[in-house]
Order: structure tokens, then C-alpha cells, then sequence
């Protein structure tokens, strides 16, 4: 900064551009040290880019704070988004200020820690439970949050063990944008066509959304607008519905989550040659009407290998329920999930979009070429029973090795 301009409630820094208020300049003010802070930037200045990104940058952070608040804990979000709503723009920042120094001050002077009914005390005096009555403002009834994908995330990360915001941007990018998600997103994004938009659709789409992918799932009703507003409830708006064609599109990657006896009728229909050198990752089961498997002989992942042969079919995922596929860390230990596939480099893929989903390298278990699917989908019929005797399909199984030697 080459001049500062003092006036008696702020002061107004020139950037390096040397701009000042004029129609086609644009303003920032912020407040810093107990002053507000104003500058005037010309369209092309370099200080105004790189503070615009730093304010992009620390916007997302604070939602992505709010969004985890909001889940982690709801009551104390609720109450302070009540206050802050209360009062006038001008003294929002001061609760959150004096709150935090009080009790610093009381620990100092008292030397020892601050006990739980102070910390009630001071938090009730600064964010009291009733909304202040602020003249000419109406009191705001703060709507319970819908269960969005922010929410779903949010949950998901709970569920595998995060129990700071820290802990969980950084240990769960599958289930949150940012941390070494935002990495992902910028060296490995892909688009991921999701044909099906059933409970393994969405599971499978707010995992891959959440790590940074272009998802967009494939429906033969895209135009429902009763389907279209559940699925934006469940899984936000950044995650498109299109026809099942549409999906394929521009895809790196397809997904047939879709019912196993549908599912190459519908590949069929969207056309050999637009699959062609596609990855398909194939997680669907078929069953008859009465419960049987509907290929018993060559499984459903061979059968579309077959029917595609220009296709790279992996079959995985389908020895687990769809709310353990984005949260295997759920389960009291670790669990094995199974690849089979004829092209080593599809596996590849497929295996680091499970890595994405939360799986560790050290979880999967390629057990080979495309005719290995035959086993993955006859672990349906176990899969079911082990779900009647424990009464619960959030489970997983483990492949235990011999020890040593053995």
C-alpha cells in the first residue's frame, strides 16, 4: 500500500493501482482493527484479483464451517444464527468477539481453567436463548435444515468418526469438497455417468460430487419434476438429472446402478458405440420375482462384457449395501471389497474412485478377470441371510489371510 487517507470511522487504503471512487472502479470494505477498511480498485488491478480470490477462498471455508455446524451440533447453531439474525448488522461481530475474550480473562485472573457453568453463564449472556428485540426488525423463526447434500456429507463424515471440522475436512475428502479433496478435484476430476437414480445412485453420487467429480445421473424420467426436487433435496443442485443417453456423454466413467434385469436392455438402448472405451463400473445384482438370481450362470457383469466388448467393465461394490458404499470407516474394522474385470487400467480407475469413497488401498481385493463377478453377485443370496440373522444390512465381510508362513 503507498498511502493511507485517515478519517474519523475508517480509513481508506489506496492499492498499488492507485484507484479512486469513479463508476468503472469497484470497492471493498472490510472492518480491521477497529476501523473500517475501504479501497478503490481499477477492473485490472492485481491487488483487487488476488484479494477477490482470498475472499472466494475464506466464503467457502466459513460454509463449509457452517455446514458441519449445522449437522455436528444443531441446538447451539440454531441459537446462535438466531441472535446473529437479531441484530443489526453493525454489532453482528460483537458477540463473537467478546464471548471468546471473557472467559481467556477469567482463566487468566482466576489462574486455573474455566468451569462448565461459567462457560454456560458467559455464553448465555452473549447469545441469550430469546432473540433481542431490535426495533423495526421482525423476529425470524430459523427453518429446520433440509436434508441437502451439505447435510448428507456432513452426516456421512460423523458416521466414519470426525469429531472436530478439522479432523473431518481433512480425513474424509470423499464426503467434503476442499482439503486434499480440492486437490483431487484439480489434478483428477472426471465426469461420472450414474445410470440409475435409486439409493446406490445417490450413495455413489454424493460420494463422488463430495471428492470434486462432474456427476451426473442418468434417469428415464429426467423431466419429473416431482423426482427432480427429491433428488435436489438429497443430493443438492450441483448434481444434474438427465436421460440415461445424456449421461453418457462426455464421460470418462459410466455407472450401472441400475436393476440388474434392466440393466442391459437400457445399455442397449443408449448404443455400443457411445460405450465404447468407456470404464463401466457395474454394481448391479439381478433378481426374478421370486427372489432367485436372474444369472445364475454367466453373472450380469459378463454379460454386459459380452454384449459390450469395447466396453471396460468392473464389477465391484455389490457385496455391500449402498449406505456403507461412501462410509466403510463405519463399521467396527475393516472390510473387503472385491474388483473383477478383464482391463487392468479400468481397475485402476474404479479403484481409485473407491480409495475417493473412503475404501484403502488395503481394502481392495482384485480377484481377476470378468468371469470373478460370477462369485461377487452370488454373495447376494449370504449377503441376505447374514442381513436376516443379525438384522441389519450395514455390514461388511473381511478376507483374512493364513498367517505366516501357513
Amino acid at each position: 500500500m503507498s498511502e493511507q487517507l485517515q478519517h474519523p470511522a475508517r480509513t481508506q487504503q489506496r492499492p498499488t493501482c492507485q484507484a479512486g471512487p469513479g463508476a468503472d472502479n469497484s470497492m471493498l470494505l472490510w472492518p480491521e482493527n477497529g476501523m473500517m477498511v475501504q479501497t478503490w480498485h481499477a477492473p485490472d488491478c492485481a491487488d483487487h484479483q488476488r484479494w477477490q480470490q482470498e475472499r472466494e477462498v475464506g466464503a467457502e471455508e466459513v460454509r463449509r464451517r457452517g455446514e458441519w455446524a449445522a449437522v455436528a451440533f444443531p441446538a447451539g447453531y440454531a441459537r446462535l444464527q438466531a441472535v446473529l439474525q437479531a441484530l443489526p448488522a453493525e454489532q453482528r461481530d460483537t458477540p463473537f468477539v467478546a464471548a471468546p475474550t471473557e472467559p481467556a480473562t477469567l482463566q487468566a485472573a482466576q489462574h486455573g481453567f474455566v468451569i462448565l457453568p461459567e462457560w454456560a453463564e458467559i455464553l448465555d449472556r452473549h447469545f441469550p436463548p430469546a432473540q433481542p428485540q431490535v426495533e423495526g426488525q421482525t423476529r425470524q423463526r430459523l427453518a429446520p435444515a433440509r436434508e441437502t447434500a451439505p447435510v448428507a456429507r456432513v452426516a456421512a463424515g460423523l458416521a466414519l468418526g470426525a469429531r472436530s471440522y478439522d479432523q473431518w475436512r481433512t480425513a474424509y475428502p470423499a464426503v467434503v469438497g476442499g482439503g486434499s479433496g480440492r486437490d483431487r478435484r484439480s489434478v483428477n476430476a472426471m465426469k461420472i455417468g450414474i445410470l440409475g437414480t435409486g439409493n446406490v445412485g445417490r450413495a455413489l453420487a454424493v460420494g463422488w460430487a463430495g471428492a470434486g467429480h462432474d456427476v451426473v445421473l442418468g434417469s428415464r424420467r429426467p423431466d419429473d419434476t416431482d423426482l427432480r426436487a427429491e433428488l435436489a433435496a438429497a443430493l443438492g443442485e450441483g448434481v444434474r438429472v438427465v436421460d440415461p443417453s445424456s449421461a453418457v456423454v462426455g464421460a470418462e466413467v459410466v455407472v450401472n446402478a441400475t436393476p440388474g434385469t434392466a440393466s442391459v436392455p437400457l445399455l442397449a438402448e443408449i448404443g455400443a458405440s457411445a460405450l465404447a472405451g468407456k470404464v463401466l463400473l457395474d454394481v448391479s445384482v439381478g433378481f426374478t420375482e421370486d427372489g432367485a438370481l436372474s444369472h445364475p450362470g454367466e453373472s450380469l457383469g459378463e454379460e454386459i462384457q459380452r454384449t459390450f466388448p469395447d466396453t471396460r467393465v468392473v464389477k465391484t461394490l455389490c457385496t455391500v449395501d449402498a449406505r456403507l458404499m461412501g462410509a466403510p470407516d463405519s463399521l467396527e474394522g475393516p472390510s473387503t471389497i472385491f474388483l473383477s474385470g478383464d482391463d487392468a487400467q479400468a481397475k485402476r480407475t474404479v479403484g481409485g474412485l473407491l480409495n475417493e469413497l473412503g475404501w484403502p488401498t488395503e481394502s481392495l481385493l482384485d480377484l481377476g478377470g470378468i468371469t470373478t463377478a460370477r462369485g461377487q453377485e452370488h454373495y447376494s443370496l449370504l449377503f441376505l441371510g447374514i442381513a436376516g440373522a443379525i438384522g441389519s444390512y450395514g455390514f461388511g465381510i473381511r478376507v483374512v489371510p493364513p498367517t505366516r508362513g501357513q
